[in-house]
């Protein structure tokens, strides 16, 4: 949601909000997309160059029984 949705949202529905909570509002909706999406993408990033150094291949697993074998 952002900022305009925020403020229309509170418009049409007569919400009274002081001006130190709309302050708060844009200072989060600032927070949210530069350091939120930051962290986000540089762990997409991240994840990306660890995928392409790897082989892209399955691995086996062992399997056990469920306790006794018959």
């Amino acid at each position: 949601m952002g900022i305009s949705d925020f403020l229309a949202r509170i418009y049409s529905q007569n919400v009274y909000l002081s001006r130190r909570d709309i302050f708060r509002a844009i200072v989060l909706a600032f927070v949210e997309v530069f350091f939120t999406q930051f962290v986000i993408l540089s762990a997409r990033i991240s994840a990306l160059f660890l995928i392409c150094k790897k082989k892209l291949e399955w691995g086996t697993i062992q399997r056990n029984g469920f306790g006794e074998e018959r």
